[in-house]
């Protein structure tokens, strides 16, 4: 709950039952410092909670006057199926105005004792065992609906009613979904529910794919990577994970299935900003296809992030090819953390193309990734730390690939 606040109800831990005693009790909270935007959430789940702790009468403290807090908190109140009534109250002290609220009463369970309340807000839930059924619940719901996979950035989304779907679709019983198999070109054919840690453990991953072996132990922590899918993560599309970067360093494909078909898409095309992918809403990821490497190839992955487990504040997938005279034949660089999605450094990478390898060049190179960077600042970094460790990070990762690659050639 937010924002400066009483307890809920004092406890009488004396019960002869050995259960706390929740005593209904006046509440208040309070909202003068909540942006207008935020307001309408902050008020709805504080309602929602008060009514099932058993309490009967709030306050909701405001800005002074009748200014734009009050009608927005006014709306709600006369929109809500929580409120029974509503009244102005004295000003408090300091002058902030204050709304008196009386609840309706909470329903009870068999127990007589107030129903649990969900956090999220009410949403319709299915659990389809077969793709067909999962294609067609999406069909008919569209962009009501969302999937909901490993859960682990779902989840918190929907406690915190940041999002707010009319149906979720639980394709956690569509097994044929998980799996890690050989593809038709020797490279790596993963099913969209194969869970983060069977990747990290998985010895035809770390063989066929190296590079995707090593990104999974800096995925968040491995209670996460527990229950968090590759295919999630891709959909989910943070702009500073480690899959989207690692997907378009190896050029993967994605297969998108829908009741009416299915679609192939590049790493590439499938990016679109922050979050924001070319998913349809009737589609479901179901696989991602893993080229195989060149034998010749390098690769590496750096990344700077706050504490261990944290999302990177920057981070740089590298991916090099070499020929037998030690030449740079093709080389990818891909920038995470920076911006509304992973970025590929086009002018670094032709920069390499058909050269040698030396000290100067990879001083060149990450001194145009720094110039060519244009990141975002926010409450993690400026954006002028940002160009300056990309160009470093750019520098050690191609060192660390090139590296592998001479390795590969001798």
């Amino acid at each position: 709950m937010n924002g400066k606040r009483k307890d809920l109800g004092d406890q009488d831990s004396g019960s002869p039952f050995g259960e706390p005693v929740v005593v209904p009790i006046e509440d208040s909270i309070d909202l003068h410092a909540f942006s207008p935007r935020d307001i309408s959430s902050v008020v709805e789940e504080y309602l929602e909670q008060c009514r099932q702790a058993g309490l009967y009468q709030v306050r909701l403290i405001h800005g002074r006057g009748k200014g734009i807090q009050r009608r927005i908190i006014r709306s709600i109140l006369e929109k809500s199926p929580l409120v029974e009534s509503f009244h102005d109250a004295p000003a408090e002290s300091g002058g902030w105005g204050a709304t008196v609220v009386d609840l309706k009463t909470c329903p009870t369970n068999s127990d007589s004792r107030p129903a649990l309340a969900m956090k999220p807000a009410p949403f319709a839930y299915f659990a389809p065992r077969e793709i067909d059924e999962a294609l067609e619940l999406l069909k008919q719901h569209g962009d009501e609906a969302k999937i909901l996979a490993g859960g682990q950035s779902l989840m918190p989304l929907l406690s915190l009613r940041l999002a707010r779907p009319g149906v979720i679709v639980d394709i956690n019983r569509l097994a044929n979904l998980a799996f890690i198999r050989q593809g038709a070109d020797r490279g790596l054919t993963i099913g969209a529910l194969t869970r983060q840690r069977a990747l990290e453990r998985s010895a035809e991953v770390a063989a066929q794919s190296p590079l995707l072996s090593a990104a999974m132990p800096l995925i968040a922590h491995f209670q996460i990577r527990n229950r968090g899918t590759i295919g999630g993560s891709l959909a989910h599309a943070d702009p500073a994970a480690e899959l989207p970067a690692v997907a378009l360093a190896l050029g993967t494909e994605l297969v998108l299935r829908s009741a009416s078909g299915e679609r192939v898409v590049q790493a590439k095309d499938f990016f679109l900003g922050y979050m924001t992918t070319t998913i349809e809403p009737n589609e479901l990821l179901t696989e991602i296809r893993f080229p195989r490497l060149q034998p010749r190839a390098g690769w590496a992955i750096e990344e700077v992030a706050r504490r261990r487990g944290d999302f990177a504040m920057v981070g740089v997938v590298t991916l090099v090819d070499l020929n037998g005279n030690n030449t740079c034949q093709d080389a990818r660089i891909v920038l995470f953390g920076v911006g509304e999605k992973p970025e590929r450094m086009e002018r670094a990478e032709q920069l390499l193309r058909g050269k040698g390898v030396t000290e100067s060049r990879l001083v060149e190179v990450a001194k145009a990734v720094s110039h060519d960077l244009d990141p975002v600042s926010d409450v993690h970094a400026s954006a002028e730390y940002r160009k300056e460790v990309g160009g470093v990070l750019t520098r050690r990762a191609l060192e660390n690939a090139f590296k592998r690659a001479q390795k590969a050639v001798s």
